[in-house]
């Protein structure tokens, strides 16, 4: 998913599949600089129940630091 041009809408539609996910670990949202703090919000509460331990936001210039804070967040719980 990294620079795919993803925005808020594609995070929507993207974040219950990774709510359900068991496998995946690790995603990669770079460089889509149209991802917002909306977008990570939402990213963040699907990925509470998933097994994702790590997302990398870096380039989406749009995401404040409040909401990488929640991203990171999940990668700190065990």
């Amino acid at each position: 998913w990294s620079n795919t041009e993803a925005d808020d809408e594609d995070i929507r539609q993207l974040a219950p599949a990774l709510g359900a996910n068991t496998q995946l670990q690790r995603i990669s949202l770079s460089s889509n600089r149209a991802v917002t703090d909306h977008g990570a919000a939402l990213l963040a509460a699907a990925l509470s129940s998933s097994s994702v331990v790590r997302v990398d936001i870096d380039g989406c210039h749009r995401v404040g630091r409040e909401a990488a804070a929640g991203l990171r967040r999940l990668q700190s719980v065990p």
